[in-house]
């Protein structure tokens, strides 16, 4: 049920202002640490005209019931829109009044930046898995929710963690979600599966230059990647070694060393592997014989790995 509240309403275990039970669409979208959505179209009979922005709504989600704010409502003749963001960002309204900087976790550093910048009534909770101190810059005119997520020396940039919003309820978490094991066999014919995959990245043969500009040595001066065969053509990328350079503590052959091991540390992290994006409709994707009888697509939440097995690049892709 879709229900709405004043705006300035704190408990909401009762019916508020009444549900939008006319609604003919809810659409919730979420982003990883980034915007979390909720548009509704709603006919112009019911109880249409008590929505206004500002309001709040609680509305089901894969992640249960949640909280969004009324942001803005578009009207036509036969409908209105009614466009709204998660509560957490109420945080964006906190302005930040210092250049000092933050020491703790990373839910020690939420919870204090909150608590430092909170208008009226703290109404949001902090917890978290961070065991590891560090600290975060703040700015002065930044927003709370800025200073969270996007800002370059902020909890997410400094800490490398997620964030899980529940209502009023943020954890800070090394890495959101779980893996459930759950594998999609991608065929170009099954239903509930759009696939993207970009080369223009790829690379499976890398030739690296020091700063100094020092090649490997002989007539092939390159590392391929354990899966080059599996490309119809060589895919080939200059990697140029910034932090790698003959010295007095670096000999030539360190160099070539190092040359080769940061090729290889660039296959294992995936440069060898096509930019793939896949789009899966689970409502779709269950009604197919394959996975008909496969419930646990229907937990696959914010963070979840997903293991994508491609036939033919015959290779496991893992994606969250």
């Amino acid at each position: 049920m879709i229900t709405l509240y004043n705006g300035n309403e704190t408990v909401f275990t009762h019916n508020g202002l009444g549900a939008l039970k006319d609604c003919t669409s809810a659409i919730s979208s979420r982003e990883l640490n980034g915007q979390w959505t909720l548009t509704i179209v709603h006919p112009l009979d019911g109880n249409y005209n008590l929505i206004q922005a500002g309001q709040i709504i609680k509305a089901p989600t894969p992640s249960g019931n949640q909280l969004f704010r009324i942001y803005k409502v578009d009207e036509d003749l036969n409908k209105i829109t009614i466009r709204c963001n998660h509560i957490f960002y109420d945080l964006s309204q906190r302005i930040v009044k210092s250049n000092l900087g933050l020491g703790g976790t990373q839910q020690v550093v939420t919870a204090d930046l909150l608590t430092d910048y909170a208008t009226g009534t703290n109404l949001f909770t902090v917890s978290g898995d961070g065991v590891v101190a560090n600290s975060i810059q703040m700015v002065i005119g930044n927003n709370v929710l800025n200073t969270l997520v996007a800002q370059e020396e902020g909890v997410v940039n400094r800490f490398n963690c997620e964030f899980d919003f529940d209502n009023y309820n943020i954890r800070v978490l090394n890495q959101v979600g779980e893996d459930n094991g759950v594998l999609i066999s991608f065929r170009k014919n099954l239903v509930g599966l759009n696939e993207i995959i970009d080369y223009s990245t790829l690379a499976t043969r890398l030739f690296p230059i020091s700063s100094d500009g020092i090649i490997l040595p002989g007539a092939s001066p390159y590392v391929d990647s354990p899966i080059i065969n599996s490309y119809p053509i060589v895919y080939t990328q200059t990697l140029n070694c910034d932090t790698i350079k003959l010295d007095d503590t670096n000999t030539i052959d360190d160099v070539y060393v190092d040359l080769q091991n940061e090729c290889i540390k660039q296959f294992n992290n995936g440069i060898d592997v096509p930019y793939f994006v896949y789009k899966v409709d689970f409502v779709q994707l269950s009604k197919t014989e394959e996975y008909k009888n496969y419930t646990v697509l229907e937990d696959v939440n914010i963070g979840d790995t997903v293991i994508v097995r491609h036939e033919k690049l015959n290779k496991n892709l893992t994606s969250r």
